[in-house]
């Protein structure tokens, strides 16, 4: 369900309606996610926790480690291309309908990210696998804010008037440098310790 503005900016079809809807959309859909996302990071609410079986933890590790790899791949694909396609060529019109998409496709996003942080915090790994999952804890949440850049500078540059030409936002929307590598260091770590017991 779109809001009334949404409605109304895709019926109206005001100066730059394609950025206008892709503000509203983002925004409607992304709220509740951020403000979730913001309260669980100051411990405002928890799940109940899951405990994974020591013979199980090195596939659920993994496994979380394909699914925050296979975010970012969706992030980049919606924000450096699909939102240019939806747009339409410079001088044509945008396709209302690919703008709403997209934008529910990348507040999905947002929400999946939330999704991962919580299992990766409410679930307990045997203490061999836990600092590799504490190295996890942060990670997909950090693409959370950086999508919300995105509406914020499309809004800015809606509103400046002597807004002209290219604008060019970074968004981080990939795991930090050297993540992987420890990440990979400490689930060798827990490999040595396991073959010690």
């Amino acid at each position: 369900m779109l809001s009334a503005e949404a409605q109304r900016i895709i019926s109206d079809k005001p100066d730059a309606w394609e950025y206008r809807l892709t503000v509203e959309v983002l925004q409607t859909e992304m709220a509740p996610t951020i403000q979730r996302w913001d309260a669980l990071k100051r411990g405002l609410y928890s799940k109940p926790t899951s405990r994974i079986a020591e013979d199980a933890s090195l596939a659920w590790l993994k496994d979380r480690l394909d699914e925050v790899t296979s975010l970012t791949g969706s992030f980049s694909a919606l924000a450096n291309e699909e939102f240019a396609k939806a747009w339409g060529e410079p001088g044509q019109p945008g396709d209302a309908a690919a703008i709403v998409s997209t934008s529910k496709l990348f507040a999905e996003m947002c929400a999946g990210a939330l999704a991962w942080e919580e299992r990766v915090r409410f679930t307990i790994l045997d203490d061999v696998f836990d600092p590799t999952r504490r190295l996890f804890i942060g990670i997909a949440g950090t693409f959370i804010g950086e999508a919300v850049k995105l509406p914020s500078f499309i809004k800015s540059i809606l509103d400046d008037e002597d807004s002209r030409g290219t604008q060019t936002l970074d968004m981080a929307l990939t795991c930090p440098d050297g993540w992987l590598e420890q990440v990979e260091a400490s689930l060798q770590e827990a490999a040595e310790r396991l073959a010690l017991r």
